[in-house]
């Protein structure tokens, strides 16, 4: 299954990160344990490492083995912020995320406080980007849809993450040219590809969840 294979990625991730050291750099062991001394917690720096590890390429192999780190220290990978997000919600890039799949406890469908899932927040992050780095999000859609995230749940407003591209690309074609983002033309075919590619990760999804999709006719979107 594919998802095991982000669950091995993990399990190296974490492997590397307990010792400290790896072919990707070090990380200096007593910085990251004097962690559990300062005044917040395990989880609330997991969290924010996470987040710097996705939000930054410099450095990113030694950000993730900290965050390993970290996570071999204790800190729950299933946490969450005040806003209710999930590491998978703040992960900001597809090697962030295979860390919380070899965790058990990690709810790859969690909804944070306005009822997003971390697909949500990528075809978010996804339509936002697209015209300044073409293709940014698109990775960790697909590594979150292959590893079984449902594509039918709704967010507070009553949306699935397809719906979320759909209106950007709406948005989007409905301005003059003239005030178009010179990206526009290429960021729309690939808008349109992750649409089709979300429509058929539903109907791969409806066939295998056959029972779930039965019990809940109201997340159905044509």
């Amino acid at each position: 299954m594919v998802i095991n294979k982000y669950k091995m990625v993990g399990s190296v991730l974490l492997t590397l990160g307990l010792w400290g050291n790896n072919v990707y750099g070090s990380v200096d062991a007593d910085v990251v344990d004097a962690l559990a001394s300062q005044s917040q917690s395990k989880e609330e720096e997991l969290q924010e490492a996470v987040t710097y590890a996705g939000l930054t390429e410099r450095g990113l192999a030694l950000d993730l083995a900290e965050v390993a780190k970290l996570i071999r220290l204790g800190a729950n990978p299933a946490c969450r912020d005040e806003e209710g997000q999930t590491l998978l919600h703040l992960a900001g890039c597809a090697a962030v995320l295979a860390l919380p799949f070899s965790h058990p406890d990690v709810d790859i469908n969690a909804r944070d406080n306005k009822g997003n899932t971390a697909l949500h927040g990528y075809a978010t992050v996804f339509s936002e980007c697209l015209l300044d780095t073409l293709g940014s999000g698109e990775e960790e859609i697909e590594v979150l849809l292959e590893c079984g995230a449902n594509p039918y749940l709704e967010n507070e407003e009553g949306k699935i993450a397809r719906q979320l591209v759909e209106e950007w690309v709406a948005v989007e074609e409905a301005l003059p040219p003239e005030e178009r983002n010179p990206n526009s033309e290429e960021a729309l075919v690939i808008a349109r590809k992750m649409i089709q590619m979300l429509r058929g990760a539903e109907r791969t999804w409806a066939a295998a969840h056959s029972e779930w999709m039965a019990a809940h006719p109201e997340c159905v979107v044509e």
